[in-house]
């Protein structure tokens, strides 16, 4: 593989037929998707109502307020995310989906070595993008965490995918890919 020797965007071309597919695909999912509310289920303690209330509270630099048996519960990945997307100043769903559609992007740049023809990149890329359940609306409305787990899954397996690339790398090499 002698691309493994080059950064992952170094052979990417601007002027690519294929580049400004996958980009005008992605700008169209995003604005298409942004449409679509979030609700959350209010009686919902150990859900909904347990990741608005402890955003909250990290938003009012509270941490994750008073802790109790609910706290970490569910893990503070989640209410972060929300917090951020808040502090940020980002729609919740277009959040989730632009973290979504980078972590596509992650792994169709860790994938390069086999996917060497640019037709190849942006068929794998938008087959990732487009998949049905990143936008399924009775998942992607609702308050949960499960929709960073999609993206999530993804950085890890572009992750394994270029440490095995780099596997004859040295460890300075591998330190990005196996944090990812």
């Amino acid at each position: 593989f002698s691309s493994i020797d080059h950064p992952p965007m170094s052979g990417l071309n601007i002027r690519s037929g294929w580049l400004w597919a996958a980009i005008l695909v992605t700008v169209l999912k995003l604005w298409l998707t942004n449409s679509q509310t979030v609700f959350a289920i209010g009686p919902a303690f150990h859900d909904d109502q347990l990741f608005v209330k402890l955003a909250a509270h990290i938003i009012n630099g509270e941490w994750l307020g008073p802790y109790d048996q609910f706290t970490l519960a569910k893990g503070p990945l989640f209410p972060l995310f929300i917090a951020a997307t808040f502090w940020i100043g980002l729609p919740l769903i277009f959040a989730q989906q632009l973290f979504y559609a980078g972590a596509c992007t992650a792994l169709t740049v860790a994938m390069r070595p086999w996917l060497r023809n640019s037709s190849f990149q942006c068929g794998f890329y938008l087959l990732l993008l487009l998949n049905p359940i990143s936008y399924d609306a009775a998942n992607l409305t609702r308050l949960m965490r499960q929709n960073l787990y999609t993206p999530l899954a993804l950085l890890t397996i572009a992750g394994l995918v270029i440490l095995f690339t780099r596997r004859r790398e040295t460890v300075r090499r591998m330190l990005f890919p196996a944090a990812l």
